[in-house]
């Protein structure tokens, strides 16, 4: 049987095949869930050129790569194939996306023709649940009734946030957190990283593969040095400079709940587990802290971050976390 290995990642070769086994009696609608940053799009790509396949019988095996729908579909041109994104909200400041109901309609209208290569349909829609309320009833009438010979591939990269009823009209396929040491070889021999740089990086980013490649590294690495020594100037420069880069908070709340969870480690006597490139300026600094002072603004954090899409001002919301962190660090010097 031939394998996708020009399409999918190496990681994803075992769910690959574990795919083509449930295909024999195709679902009018698939729900592929995992962790983000995994590579999901790649995989669910991959599946809808297999499904729009002339020879690939039934979406048994992978695509062939040569009949007129896969030339067509490699060109990004597949007259029977629809991608429903989220869009930027252009009013937001939080660069929340979200994906409206005439992006849901306009591809419905298109489904209810006849297939212009007389074959499948497929609607591939990601993330699913940034779907308005309006967009993912839409999608759900047609769960319901579903159009022939249409195929939906939906994405969630949380699929506790997805409708259940959107949920229990899906097949759902789990894509599995990647084997580290494949990843590693991945990112080693096609991305020129270094073996132990390679697993650092998958350990900061809790196992996916693929998050480097948008990662604000110049914004992390100020914001590191803005946690080793924390001062008013530069907390203000750097929640100004984050808002001004206009990179999602998601980043930054992401950094600040690891940043906290190693202080919390360590003062438990354990090592490092995101940060460990400054493991032994982090054993320095939580000298004197008290644990439940970093449990609380941990918890502050997370209450926060609650509205990260919301339209709070980014910059105000940084700055409210960094002054509490710097107000810790005061009264460590102070005590």
């Amino acid at each position: 049987m031939k394998m996708n290995q020009d399409i999918i990642y190496p990681w994803q070769q075992m769910d690959w095949q574990r795919l083509l086994k449930q295909s024999g009696m195709l679902a009018h609608a698939w729900l592929f869930y995992g962790n983000k940053y995994i590579g999901k799009s790649v995989f669910v790509m991959a599946y809808a050129k297999t499904l729009l396949c002339e020879n690939s019988q039934g979406a048994t095996r992978s695509a062939c790569g040569h009949c007129q729908s896969c030339l067509l579909f490699a060109v990004g041109n597949h007259p029977d194939f629809y991608v429903i994104d989220d869009q930027q909200d252009e009013q937001s400041t939080q660069l929340q996306s979200m994906i409206k109901i005439e992006s849901v309609r306009e591809a419905i209208e298109k489904i209810q023709l006849s297939s212009q290569l007389s074959g499948l349909k497929v609607v591939f829609i990601r993330p699913v649940e940034a779907m308005t309320v309006q967009a993912a009833n839409a999608l759900l009438k047609e769960l319901e009734e579903p159009v022939s010979q249409t195929i939906f591939l939906l994405l969630s990269h949380r699929k506790e946030s997805v409708l259940p009823t959107i949920v229990s009209r899906c097949r759902s396929f789990m894509l599995f957190a990647p084997n580290e040491e494949t990843v590693c070889d991945y990112l080693q021999h096609t991305m020129g990283i270094e073996r132990d740089s390679a697993r650092r990086k998958l350990l900061f980013n809790s196992g996916a593969p693929l998050a480097s490649k948008h990662f604000p590294q110049a914004l992390y690495d100020a914001f590191v040095q803005c946690m080793l020594q924390p001062k008013l100037l530069s907390i203000l420069d750097f929640a100004q400079r984050y808002a001004f880069e206009k990179q999602p908070l998601i980043y930054f709340f992401d950094w600040i709940y690891k940043w906290l969870a190693d202080m919390i480690l360590c003062l438990q006597g354990h090592g490092v587990k995101f940060n460990v490139h400054v493991q032994k300026e982090m054993h320095h600094l939580v000298q004197g802290l008290k644990l439940p002072h970093i449990w609380a603004l941990l918890d502050q954090s997370n209450k926060v971050a609650y509205y990260q899409q919301t339209a709070l001002n980014a910059r105000l919301q940084i700055e409210s976390i960094l002054l509490a962190y710097l107000l810790l660090s005061l009264k460590k010097d102070s005590s």
